[in-house]
């Protein structure tokens, strides 16, 4: 069945309206102010993909050195680093790390327990169907992938396991894999979702949250067995 006629005969289109709307928003202005001083307590993750860092090459983004410090998430996905203040957004480049007296695989535990203190303790989740969407604001939606708590919170309520999408960047859809329904469904809403974003597009993939991490969805309908007592010292 049509994944679009699904949506309207449950009345869960506005999903899309949701986050074209959201995604039409222009991007707050990045401002790299030279006297800015970099913290460990502004750096702030922000999903993108492998293309991302071939657009800046491509727009002769200087060296290596003025690119932004990424890592692999799952997929295309990557995870990027920012400094995130009221005055100042600027990405985070390896020079950075010197300053800091930082190691790159230093980077997400200090991003991830900044984002939570930020956005993950106020996550708005809304219900669309049998669709979920993660809503934050500050185009930090994706970012709470990176939440292991609360998607090990999420799969251990689940029947089958989470499945989710980042069709842009201030969006993060996902739903049930024991709910064919709506597995369906965040297959037409991610793909309809990430062709009306336009430039602020991320993704089409789909993910699964398999053994405490993402990885790429198969189409496998399975369960998640993660270890409930893994993610007590997680996210604080």
């Amino acid at each position: 069945m049509d994944p679009l006629v699904l949506l309207l005969a449950l009345g869960v289109g506005v999903v899309l309206a949701v986050l074209v709307s959201r995604s039409a928003r222009s991007t707050r202005a990045t401002r790299a102010l030279a006297d800015a001083k970099p913290s460990r307590d502004t750096i702030v993750p922000r999903i993108r993909t492998r293309d991302y860092l071939a657009s800046l090459r491509r727009a002769g983004i200087g060296s290596d050195e003025d690119l932004p410090v990424t890592e692999p998430l799952a997929g295309e996905l990557i995870i990027a680093y920012a400094f995130d203040t009221p005055d100042v957004f600027r990405m985070l480049a390896p020079r950075d790390l010197a300053a800091l007296s930082l190691r790159a695989d230093e980077l997400r535990g200090i991003a991830r327990k900044n984002l939570a203190r930020k956005v993950v303790d106020e996550v708005d989740v809304r219900e669309i169907g049998p669709l979920f969407q993660v809503v934050t604001g500050d185009h930090a939606e994706p970012s709470v992938l990176l939440s292991e708590r609360y998607w090990r919170s999420r799969a251990r309520n689940a029947r089958g396991a989470i499945v989710a999408s980042v069709p842009s960047r201030d969006a993060l859809i996902f739903a049930d894999s024991g709910d064919p329904l709506a597995l369906e469904l965040i297959v037409g809403v991610t793909d309809d979702a990430y062709r009306a974003a336009g430039p602020e597009a991320l993704s089409r993939e789909l993910l699964v949250w398999r053994d405490g991490r993402w990885a790429v969805y198969d189409g496998e309908t399975e369960t998640e067995t993660d270890d409930e007592d893994e993610d007590e010292d997680e996210d604080e």
